[in-house]
């Protein structure tokens, strides 16, 4: 059974999570698209934010799969889903949090 390409945030609680992601912003350090989705790599001093905001992505979006790992010298957060379709938020999230496109 797929998982439904849904949030269950109100508009606001929406919003809200968008602003979390565009917080992080100034530790993110680079940003890739990767086949299903994209990686995102953040300065160590992200992770408890870092941490927090994809636990709670996770809650209310339930077709993503957020992982938070050390990668190196930096943190990296892999954003997938196994949905093709998922794929746009997936690239706003990107863009809310690395604040730019491919490098």
């Amino acid at each position: 059974m797929r998982t439904p390409i849904a949030c269950t945030l109100d508009a606001a609680g929406a919003q809200a999570q968008l602003d979390e992601w565009a917080r992080l912003r100034p530790l993110c350090r680079r940003t890739d698209t990767t086949a299903d989705g994209a990686t995102l790599w953040f300065d160590h001093q992200a992770d408890a934010a870092l941490r927090a905001v994809a636990a709670k992505e996770a809650a209310c979006c339930s077709f993503l799969r957020l992982e938070v790992r050390p990668d190196a010298d930096l943190l990296r957060l892999d954003i997938t889903s196994e949905q093709h379709e998922a794929l746009p938020v997936i690239q706003l999230l990107a863009r809310q949090a690395g604040g730019r496109n491919d490098r």
